[in-house]
């Protein structure tokens, strides 16, 4: 199982960071973001949770927080959203 998602937008919790575009892949080996300036594994997941605003938060690593937006049009736009679709990938990929 292999799962591409395009034009996703990246928000550290720690930090001041700006939030940055990209992908992010969710396969049996792992999940990683492939931003416009860095790569982010997000391995192993502890936890993540689908808030009502539409941003989905993942705990990762040692203590590592993230989330993650639909940036596509369908997510800005329409507010159609793949994000239900992201996180049954991330519950076959914690099997």
């Amino acid at each position: 199982m292999t799962a591409l998602y395009e034009q996703m937008v990246y928000r550290p919790t720690q930090g001041s960071a700006v939030p940055q575009s990209g992908s992010l892949l969710v396969s049996a080996d792992g999940v990683v973001f492939y931003g416009q300036h860095k790569v982010i594994n997000l391995d192993p997941i502890r936890h993540f949770t689908l808030d009502n605003q539409g941003w989905l938060h993942i705990e990762y690593g040692d203590n590592r927080q993230a989330s993650f937006f639909d940036g596509s049009w369908r997510g800005r736009v329409q507010r159609l959203t793949r994000l239900p679709a992201l996180v049954r990938s991330l519950h076959q990929h914690r099997r």
